[in-house]
């Protein structure tokens, strides 16, 4: 995606697709470089959105989507596929047929699964355990120069995202 796309998406879709919303909104994304433009951040901050960068490699663990919706999108697309293909005996997919099998799959997408992708996350509801394990879990030994191993590391990605998305401590009127 080049940069100007996601900031003419940004500012002409998503800021007043969500105005109904309320502010202070969150957007969260990979952080990929075409995602951060001076123009964007400027009417993220103007909009009173906060935008979270999540960190490389995580996606998997963190980003809702990934979590909660694409796994069942796939299977239900692979699905469809496998059924036009015997339908058809065979043929080519092509972009004619394409929108016709995009609609076999629309209905059966279920919003539940974005919701429980939230909640996977930790997201929404705010659960700073939620993604214990799931992002250093391939790494079973910790290295001889960090001996509370992965763990260590989860915490301080916790930590990270929890600084952004929690509301800082109101400070004591009375003080």
């Amino acid at each position: 995606m080049l940069d100007s796309n996601f900031e003419s998406w940004f500012k002409k879709i998503f800021i007043p697709s969500t105005q109904h919303l309320g502010r202070p909104a969150m957007l969260t994304y990979d952080g990929h470089s075409s995602h951060i433009t001076y123009g964007t951040v400027k009417a993220a901050m103007d909009d009173n959105i906060v935008i979270v960068c999540l960190p490389p490699n995580t996606s998997h663990a963190v980003q809702p989507l990934d979590v909660g919706v694409f796994r069942s999108v796939k299977a239900l697309w692979k699905t469809i596929l496998t059924d036009w293909q015997k339908e058809s005996r065979l043929m080519n997919l092509d972009k004619s047929v394409f929108p016709t099998l995009l609609s076999r799959l629309w209905p059966k997408l279920n919003p539940t699964h974005a919701i429980n992708g939230f909640r996977a996350t930790g997201l929404y509801p705010l659960n700073k355990n939620a993604v214990n394990d799931k992002i250093l879990a391939s790494t079973t030994n910790p290295p001889p120069n960090n001996p509370q191993g992965p763990r260590n590391s989860t915490r301080t990605l916790q930590n990270a995202i929890l600084e952004v998305i929690q509301p800082p401590a109101k400070p004591d009127a009375q003080a």
